[in-house]
C-alpha cells in the first residue's frame, strides 16, 4: 500500500478519538470514507496499524493513511 495522507496531531486539550481526530483534520473527507480507512486497516498511529475509531490520540501521535 502507498501511502496517501500524513498528519501530526496538535491541539488537543484532552485524548480524542481517532476517526474524530481524522474527520478534524480531513473536513474534505466523509465520515463514511474515514470510517472505512480505519475499519480496514488502512490508518496507522505511530506506525501501528488501527481499526478501532475509538482509538485515543494524543498531541504529537503521527498519523499515516495508506491509499485502497
Amino acid at each position: 500500500m502507498t501511502e496517501s495522507a500524513r498528519y501530526t496531531i496538535k491541539g488537543l486539550s484532552a485524548p480524542q478519538r481517532l476517526d474524530k481526530a481524522l474527520r478534524a483534520a480531513f473536513p474534505e473527507w466523509s465520515r463514511k470514507a474515514t470510517d472505512a480507512a480505519i475499519n480496514e486497516k488502512r490508518v496507522s498511529v505511530n506506525g501501528k496499524p488501527v481499526w478501532l475509531g475509538s482509538w485515543q490520540v494524543r498531541n504529537g501521535d503521527k498519523i499515516a493513511i495508506a491509499e485502497p
